[in-house]
């Protein structure tokens, strides 16, 4: 709901008796300082950045600019009344072509008579001018446009919306806009709008962040777009959206394509202009739950680039807020702000970074850290190590043979620079001080418990990565040499030609898109290009309760045939998957084989034999799958039970 404020003579007044009680910082402020006061209003938005000027806007609607990197700020909301006698809330600013400034807010809605969302001001905020509507209107966009982001991108501009059409884009330095949203899909529970909370530039490509359906990527200036969730799991199995949902709340950028977006709470950075993103700050950027404060949970809220440097803020009602590397590898946390009670809007602009200062609209004003003179606390080492232990297990098992090789490796963040030093048995292992853990047994009496201590200038912390257990090597002994991953209890197995195995059970995946069977390499190490998202087994998805394939027959260019005891698909119980693991569409799955084979076999000719399940013992299929009518099953051998 948007709150129209008239303006008035005494709010002018006031306006003017706020300009006049400035706040001047000294450069030996060690935190954050309130540096705009109006009457403990709410700040919204700090933006519009260039050089030492910058805007501020507060939630009753005034503006106001510093020409001195934020230190001073007088007020600059001559001209912003819309062409209905209203003023509305600053969600952001940004600088165009000329050096032009434009103010972007909501418009409510059309049955309010609200005006333009868009102001500009070709005189740094002395004055500013309304940008005339229509663009939209009332049939196509019945919620009004809201103005969350605003940026400049290869020449032209952009504002992100959360009430109609998701992007808009201006060819003409903000004059006139058109939506460029069209491809953007809307939010199920948000009254079916298309909501978009920040958009980014990032090299060659435009970003923006949806409620619900993470982030997605525009490389034709709005044109078309695609979704950019490549690394970014989301949550499975949404009832709201009917699938898999990535809740985006910001994104930032920078000309060379480094891109950071803020999605399920989790920090994510892209080196590709957001083709692909890995997790950053995992085990930093983290907080209680504020309802079950026993549980910790991420909680990173809104991000900001500067030069090498990457600032986030949390979700806590007092948020903290942390600095990072760009590459992800260090984290310092910065001071909290002094007497803030609340979080800053979802606004995209609430947490800015320009010229070597930090800025948050909080619940009493603008607030401003000076990065040159900030004190910053050192995060002690989070470890994460891999092999990771298996479910309701707090430790992992390693195998290996006496000479073979032992592998494991340490993740650790907070503030670098760490140390490592790998133990076994508590005995520190000579020559082991790398993340990596690389050392070879050179008897059965090197096994037992397997930790890593990693230290850094905030502390050290113990894990205890591992039980080894090694056996002696040569013939009738185990090869540990193999080591497959399997999530769960395997019921079939079979090896491709390539050497490869395929390997089936009752098992599925919260994270990877797989369900019932994996491909490992010869080593047994996942094959990551086979990616079975087709239910096999009984269930409907990902993250869904599966049957167990009780038969695998790879075939020859790299697809594999299975068999399995319920599909949950019309009762098909024999299925062709691709090399890629995804399910063949053209294989017809004849509902003449009742029951699920136990036992697959490629004839000299090319069809199948197929054995087992309720009825009929034995099928023969031709080549392309399709039930050879021509074979009479001896219906008196009964039910196969066994290969």
């Amino acid at each position: 709901m948007t709150t129209r404020h008239p303006v008035t003579g005494t709010c002018r007044r006031n306006l003017t008796v706020a300009a006049a009680a400035l706040l001047s910082l000294t450069a030996a402020a060690q935190g954050w300082q309130r540096v705009v006061n109006l009457n403990d209003v709410a700040g919204s938005a700090i933006g519009g950045g260039a050089g030492n000027t910058l805007y501020a806007g507060f939630t009753q609607g005034h503006v106001f600019r510093s020409t001195d990197n934020g230190l001073t700020w007088t007020g600059a909301t001559n001209g912003l009344v819309d062409s209905f006698g209203g003023i509305l809330l600053p969600n952001a600013f940004v600088v165009g072509a000329n050096g032009r400034v434009l103010r972007g807010g909501p418009n409510g809605s059309w049955q309010n008579r609200i005006g333009s969302p868009l102001f500009y001001s070709d005189n740094q905020g002395a004055t500013w001018t309304e940008v005339p509507l229509p663009f939209g209107s009332s049939a196509r966009n019945p919620a009004g446009i809201s103005v969350s982001d605003l940026v400049a991108h290869q020449g032209a501009l952009y504002f992100s919306d959360a009430l109609s059409e998701g992007v808009w884009k201006s060819s003409d330095n903000g004059l006139t806009w058109t939506a460029a949203g069209e491809g953007l899909p809307t939010a199920p529970f948000l009254n079916f709008a298309k909501t978009y909370y920040a958009v980014a530039s990032a090299g060659e490509a435009l970003l923006t962040a949806t409620a619900v359906r993470g982030v997605f990527r525009s490389t034709d200036g709005g044109a078309t777009w695609t979704q950019a969730v490549n690394g970014i799991p989301g949550v499975v199995d949404s009832p709201l959206v009917g699938g898999r949902s990535w809740s985006g709340t910001d994104v930032v950028g920078a000309p060379d394509g480094t891109a950071f977006a803020v999605v399920d709470s989790r920090l994510y950075r892209s080196r590709d202009g957001g083709a692909s993103w890995t997790e950053a700050g995992s085990g930093v950027l983290q907080g209680p739950n504020p309802f079950v404060p026993s549980v910790i949970q991420p909680n990173a809220r809104k991000v900001e680039l500067l030069g090498d440097r990457v600032f986030v803020s949390s979700s806590d009602g007092n948020p903290r807020f942390f600095e990072g590397t760009v590459t992800g590898d260090s984290w310092t946390e910065l001071p909290r702000i002094v007497g803030n009670a609340a979080n800053g809007g979802i606004l995209a602009q609430s947490f800015y970074a320009h010229n070597g200062a930090l800025y948050f609209a909080g619940d009493k004003g603008i607030h401003r850290l000076d990065l040159a003179a900030s004190v910053r606390t050192n995060i002690p080492p989070v470890v994460t190590v891999t092999p990771a232990p298996p479910a309701l297990s707090t430790v992992a098992r390693i195998y290996a043979n006496v000479g073979g090789l032992v592998s494991a490796t340490a993740t650790a963040r907070g503030t670098a620079p760490f140390t490592y030093e790998w133990r076994l048995n508590d005995t520190p292992l000579t020559g082991q001080t790398s993340p990596a853990l690389n050392f070879s047994p050179t008897g059965t009496n090197q096994a037992g418990t397997l930790s890593v201590v990693v230290a850094n200038a905030a502390g050290r912390v113990t894990n205890n990565v591992a039980q080894l257990i090694v056996a002696a090597a040569g013939p009738g002994q185990p090869d540990f040499s193999f080591q497959p991953q399997s999530p769960g209890a395997v019921t079939a197995f079979a090896i491709a030609p390539d050497g490869g195995v395929f390997y089936g059970g009752p098992f599925s995946s919260q994270v990877d898109a797989y369900t019932g069977v994996r491909r490992t390499f010869a080593d047994g190490q996942i094959d990551p290009a086979f990616v079975t998202g087709a239910v096999i087994g009984s269930g409907s998805g990902p993250g869904a309760a599966v049957g167990s394939p009780r038969t695998l027959l790879p075939l020859g260019d790299g697809s594999v045939l299975v068999g399995a005891t319920d599909t949950g698909d019309n009762q098909r119980y024999y299925r062709r998957l691709l090399p890629s693991g995804a399910l063949d569409a053209t294989w017809p799955w004849p509902n003449e084989v009742a029951g699920g084979p136990r036992k697959i076999m490629r004839l000299a000719d090319g069809k199948f034999l197929l054995a087992g399940g309720s009825v009929g013992g034995i099928h023969r299929l031709n080549a392309d799958g399709s039930f050879d009518a021509t074979f009479q099953s001896p219906v008196s051998i009964g039910r196969f039970q066994a290969n």
